[in-house]
């Protein structure tokens, strides 16, 4: 049973989106000893060092996507996690994918196999969004500029992929092609990327 004290951690611990860190908690004077409790009664957590989640029976297949974010906030899922999240491709990839600013250096130390990418600043900060769950919220690029991340990687993924995304958006209810344009200039991808446009809509 819970007791007083354990609930009102708990709901601030919810107020905060389902995760906390050591720091926080150390804030709010939650000792060591009171998580570690936590812990053993299966309250929360442990994701990576210094950060912890409340349990929930409300996760859903995004529940990683969130651990990531959540350990590291500077974390955007990218590439192969993004085209499976919007849908743009058969690709099941069994690693997330996350990009970062290309000077940050501290890696989570997460029960999750992750591949990490290094971005320059004004290419990393194109097209973030914030997505809400059951599971908690994460960032992730939007469909138009995961399609030029596909086109910028093109030679890694493979022309199937990179055929298969560029079809699959131009299908899409959802897309922006002044966005997609527009990113395409900041990463230096807009000839390119007008050329596949031009084969595929003819």
């Amino acid at each position: 049973m819970k007791t007083n004290k354990t609930k009102k951690i708990v709901e601030m611990i919810r107020e905060n989106g389902g995760y906390y860190s050591t720091s926080q908690f150390s804030q709010r004077k939650i000792t060591s000893r009171q998580i570690a409790s936590l812990l053993e009664q299966g309250v929360i957590s442990k994701i990576a060092r210094g950060c912890y989640k409340l349990h929930s029976d409300d996760a859903d297949q995004f529940e990683q996507f969130v651990e990531i974010c959540n350990a590291n906030p500077s974390a955007v899922i990218y590439l192969d996690s993004a085209i499976s999240y919007h849908q743009l491709s058969n690709l099941n990839p069994n690693t997330i994918v996350f990009a970062v600013p290309r000077e940050e250096r501290t890696l989570p130390d997460l029960n999750i196999p992750i591949r990490r990418h290094f971005v320059s600043k004004h290419i990393y900060e194109l097209g973030i969004i914030p997505i809400a769950t059951g599971s908690g919220s994460f960032k992730i690029y939007d469909l138009d500029k995961t399609v030029c991340d596909v086109v910028k990687h093109r030679n890694k993924l493979g022309n199937e992929v990179l055929s298969e995304v560029l079809n699959n958006y131009l299908k899409k209810d959802g897309k922006n092609i002044s966005n997609l344009v527009k990113y395409a200039k900041v990463m230096r991808l807009e000839k390119i990327m007008m050329q596949y446009l031009g084969v595929l809509q003819w």
